[in-house]
């Protein structure tokens, strides 16, 4: 029993020893901060080049499985189909190492070892550590670039299927895209009633009408996934004709199916139309936010009351880039609707100033709020050796 405590405690010893070497070690750190920022960092001109990599393997992937359906791969498609796959690996893995630290959860655990006296054990700050990583790969998104790997699909016709998952890491990608998924997941507790009541409604009518019509001479329903199938074309108003009620009772099902189905869409659009309206101002604002990473050295005008209009008009007749924030949302879509990037949100937001990168890409500041002290605090705010700051401490007009 002493021997095998004594071994467990050199394992412990040699293990934190390791943490804390790859903690201190700066190339370690340096390339983890580099994959992070390839991978996780909007602002990265490198996770852009790396995102449209990405989209052209899976476009290219995609378009390569279309076309092996009816004609054999050459070999360069199947060195590129090799590619593809080896860089999605890559990259699946490089998230999970990224996505959390288990030498930092490890070094977490002997610290608090050491200050609360509890013993430390490695096989809870491993399940701990091994716990963070899962929470990463169970989520939707890590499905996906798993599913989108697995190359034993290819060979089984009917699971080939799987392989347009890599349609979906278009998701991880495309920011507009991962915008209206965000959009459409607040609304998840009225999509999961609109599923419920699908559910029940097609269930009831694929059982009505296959005790109606299963087995009908003259009737196109033999099976039950034949009267499943018929009541979704059915319950979604598209009405394919490819399968057909012959009965009366199966036509009274198909009436109340159809009313069942105008409902639906109806239930189902006013849910997407309101999550949309709601942030239709965010969507904006990530717009022109995207647009804004790839400029540098831009004006930036705080306020668009008159003064703010003028000065927005002569730069832009004199060709310069500049962008505008205002916190009255009528000025913003005016700014918008004459063509210039604009952004509703208050130029004492701190978030707000660094996601417009206020620091770094920001040439100069032109504050014109009609507020002295928003003024005074957007001046302070800024370094001078990081923008040249203009200020006007003219009350514009209302």
């Amino acid at each position: 029993m002493n021997l095998l405590e004594s071994l467990s405690t050199h394992i412990a010893n040699r293990f934190i020893q390791a943490c804390l070497f790859l903690d201190a070690h700066s190339g370690y750190q340096g390339a983890k901060s580099q994959a992070r920022d390839m991978l996780d960092n909007p602002r990265s001109q490198r996770k852009r080049y790396f995102d449209l990599l990405m989209i052209l393997l899976v476009l290219g992937s995609v378009i390569l499985l279309v076309y092996g359906v009816k004609n054999p791969l050459s070999p360069w498609m199947r060195w590129f189909e090799l590619f593809a796959v080896s860089v999605f690996i890559l990259e699946y893995l490089g998230w999970v190492w990224v996505y959390s630290d288990i030498h930092r959860v490890v070094i977490d655990h002997v610290t608090q070892a050491k200050f609360l006296c509890p013993p430390f054990r490695l096989g809870p700050a491993l399940s701990d550590a091994l716990r963070k990583k899962w929470e990463y790969v169970s989520t939707p998104l890590a499905i996906i670039d798993l599913l989108a790997i697995l190359p034993s699909y290819r060979p089984i016709r009917l699971l080939r299927i799987f392989l347009l998952f890599r349609l979906f890491k278009l998701f991880r990608y495309s920011r507009s895209v991962q915008g209206m998924s965000g959009i459409l997941a607040e609304k998840r507790f009225e999509f999961y009633t609109l599923a419920l009541f699908i559910t029940f409604v097609v269930l009831a009518a694929s059982s009505a009408v296959y005790v109606f019509e299963g087995g009908h001479p003259g009737g196109s329903i033999d099976t039950f996934f034949d009267a499943a199938y018929w009541a979704m074309v059915t319950l979604s108003t598209v009405g394919y004709g490819d399968i057909t009620t012959v009965t009366t009772e199966g036509r009274v099902v198909a009436m109340a199916l159809i009313v069942s189905g105008i409902g639906v869409l109806a239930f189902s659009t006013s849910i997407v139309v309101s999550a949309f309206q709601q942030r239709l101002g965010d969507l904006r604002e990530h717009r022109v936010l995207g647009e804004l990473e790839r400029v540098h050295g831009y004006s930036l005008i705080c306020g668009f009351g008159e003064v703010g209009q003028v000065v927005a008009e002569r730069l832009d007749r004199t060709h310069n880039r500049f962008a505008v924030i205002d916190q009255d949302e009528e000025r913003e879509q005016l700014a918008t609707g004459l063509g210039y990037l604009a952004v509703c949100g208050d130029v004492t937001d701190n978030a707000l100033l660094e996601r417009i990168g206020v620091a770094d890409r920001v040439h100069t500041l032109i504050c014109i709020t009609g507020d002295d002290v928003k003024n005074v605090f957007l001046t302070l705010r800024i370094d001078s050796g990081q923008a040249s700051v203009s200020v006007a401490c003219r009350r514009s007009r209302r």
